[in-house]
């Protein structure tokens, strides 16, 4: 892997760290915008009502700017996994903004292992996350095991988040990544806990999917 975010050469650290909180201050400016123009609406927030119970969030890849544009804070003590390449560090400045305590550095190929190792011992201890279960690269849709090895081994209930759209660019990216336009409607349904068990652990796959929409 070429630099990553913790390993920048010392005479690059000003420009690095400019070129990340300058992406990340317009990424907040975009999102804000979005969420102060937008009719949010909740669905199943019944689901999500307990604030001191933590839980693995998920939705597709596609839907991370109205994640952004939705949710400016955080309610719980959210601690994230996320790729250490060095042009994720906007993202991780941006996770700050929002309150996210933790960033868990890794990803498939790039000591996913270990990360996955740190999360868990995180969620054992009450932590939530949000997982981007068909990332880093896709392909788009297709549920990767990390978020069912992890509801397993902590036994913490996944939440799957299913986003609806109003006006939206689509990029050409892997994952057809959606952004979100100001003044549009985003509806935001919280679906039924998941617990993964030794029963359901071959069918949860189809069924995270399914409810992912």
């Amino acid at each position: 892997m070429p630099y990553r975010v913790d390993n920048i050469s010392w005479y690059l650290i000003i420009p690095f760290y400019f070129y990340a909180y300058t992406i990340a201050c317009l990424m907040y400016l975009a999102s804000f915008l979005v969420h102060f123009t937008s009719k949010i609406t909740f669905e199943g927030e019944v689901y999500v009502s307990n604030k001191k119970q933590n839980f693995i969030f998920c939705h597709w890849h596609e839907a991370i700017p109205f994640y952004f544009g939705t949710f400016l804070k955080q309610d719980r003590y959210h601690v994230w996994m996320n790729h250490p390449i060095w042009f994720m560090k906007p993202i991780h400045v941006y996770a700050s903004f929002v309150g996210i305590k933790k960033l868990v550095l890794g990803s498939s190929g790039h000591d996913g292992k270990k990360a996955l190792a740190e999360l868990t011992n995180e969620i054992k201890n009450g932590a939530s996350t949000f997982i981007f279960p068909d990332g880093p690269a896709g392909p788009p849709k297709n549920l990767k095991h990390g978020i069912i090895d992890l509801a397993y081994e902590t036994g913490v209930a996944i939440i799957p988040i299913e986003f609806v759209y109003g006006k939206y660019i689509q990029l050409n990216t892997w994952d057809k990544k959606k952004i979100p336009l100001p003044f549009s409607k985003i509806v935001v349904k919280y679906k039924a806990p998941i617990y993964v068990t030794d029963k359901n652990k071959n069918e949860v796959k189809l069924i995270i999917e399914s409810a992912l929409g």
